[in-house]
């Protein structure tokens, strides 16, 4: 499996089962380490790949199960980094490209919703 496929995988099985995962251990699933920018770069690239590709087919932002991990955070405060607002603005068009954090809550919860309930439904017996 390609990197783009193993990250795809893991993000359906996340968004199925209605839950999030840390960028951190989707980084470990392809070797990446987070510590460094250049893994981290890599990684967002990936992701903005795959919520291109989703698009295009005309699924959610997929990533949006994807949030940051910081020491000693309350699991309400989790929220994606920046690069998931970026492509929602750019190229998909789907964002204002607002660095407020409410308006960037106010656009992630929605899709994750939407993110949820569609691979919740695609995954149902």
């Amino acid at each position: 499996m390609s990197e783009h496929e193993v990250i795809l995988s893991k993000l359906q099985e996340v968004a199925a089962a209605r839950e999030t995962v840390y960028y951190s251990d989707l980084g470990d699933l392809i070797g990446l380490d987070m510590s460094h920018p250049k893994d981290r770069n890599r990684l967002s690239d990936i992701l903005g790949d795959v919520n291109v590709a989703e698009h295009a087919e005309g699924r959610p932002m997929i990533s949006a199960v994807a949030v940051l991990k910081e020491s000693g955070q309350h699991e309400a405060d989790m929220r994606p980094g920046v690069g998931f607002f970026n492509i929602a603005h750019d190229p998909l068009g789907l964002y204002s490209g607002s660095k407020d954090p409410d308006e960037q809550l106010a656009f992630w919860i929605p899709e994750l919703t939407r993110v949820h309930d569609h691979w919740a439904q695609a995954h149902a017996p």
